[in-house]
């Protein structure tokens, strides 16, 4: 976020909070290469949270505090992933807003209907199997919203995030 658009941010009502834990996610992940994303989520997140919180609650109303960094599975584990995969820093804003392109790109590429947006993990995988080469058309699609959701941002975090953890299962072919 350019410190213009933090600005209009903040006069539109965005919250001191979530402008500075959107300036440290982008630190993180354009200038950290995103290896800073963990001590991120586990150190300064909290830190940014009380503070924000307190200088907050006396200028802002309190429902603009509702953003949070939010540990996001790479391989989500509704599509059998992992549940101690990799994961990635993300504000809950921008996971709803993966985890919506991602739906997104599933149910229209995979001709399913919108109701498995709110499958279990056993449904989906039960819809996988039946569909001939599903899961690797998942996992297709799972690598291409991660890029397109990257270059969105502005780097490549997820991605490679991803691509390391289904390398480290043996699911990627040569």
């Amino acid at each position: 976020m350019s410190v213009v658009d933090a600005i209009k941010a903040f006069t539109e009502g965005a919250s001191l909070r979530s402008i500075v834990l959107d300036a440290a996610l982008n630190a993180a992940v354009n200038y950290g290469g995103g290896k800073a994303l963990d001590k991120l989520v586990d150190v300064a997140a909290p830190a940014i949270g009380m503070v924000g919180h307190k200088v907050a609650a006396k200028v802002l109303k309190p429902a603009t505090l509702e953003r949070q960094i939010t540990r996001h599975h790479v391989y989500p584990i509704f599509l059998g992933g992992p549940k101690k995969g990799i994961l990635a820093g993300l504000s809950s804003n921008m996971q709803t807003e993966f985890h919506n392109l991602l739906y997104e790109n599933l149910i229209r590429e995979l001709g399913l209907p919108r109701r498995m947006r709110t499958a279990s993990a056993k449904e989906w995988e039960a819809v996988l199997r039946k569909i001939p080469g599903g899961r690797e058309q998942m996992l297709r699609i799972l690598i291409e919203t991660s890029q397109q959701f990257d270059q969105r941002l502005g780097g490549d975090v997820l991605t490679s995030a991803l691509l390391e953890q289904l390398e480290t299962m043996g699911l990627l072919s040569d």
